[in-house]
């Protein structure tokens, strides 16, 4: 298991659980956080490990995504390390590229 990912997952789901799971990466979202995703309670969750090149900007980001989760708009969260990692919902998708943005059709469907 990724050696930051440990004492977080200890934290959440106590230390002999956290031994236990396996953490699969997801791609996107790199510049600003690590991220995997692992199942606890038969849901998919998400570990989002943030970088600390960004920690001065972390407590915005925390508190952004605890609003979203509690109004509906965005994952549930379920826990937050100190302002380094948040573990929350995980929400299927893609991510998308340029080229896709620019797709008329795609740019529509996000602009509603």
């Amino acid at each position: 298991m990724l050696a930051a990912a440990q004492p977080i997952l200890s934290a959440f789901l106590g230390a002999e659980a956290a031994r236990s799971k396996k953490l699969e990466p997801i791609h996107g979202g790199q510049i600003t956080a690590s991220l995997y995703r692992f199942g606890h309670d038969g849901q998919t969750c998400v570990l989002r490990l943030l970088a600390p090149v960004t920690r001065p900007k972390h407590h915005h980001e925390v508190s952004l995504t605890r609003a979203a989760g509690t109004i509906g708009v965005g994952p549930r969260v379920h826990f937050v390390a100190d302002e380094s990692a948040l573990i929350y919902d995980y929400t299927p998708g893609q991510t998308l590229s340029v080229d896709d943005v620019r797709d008329a059709p795609v740019g529509e469907r996000l602009a509603q």
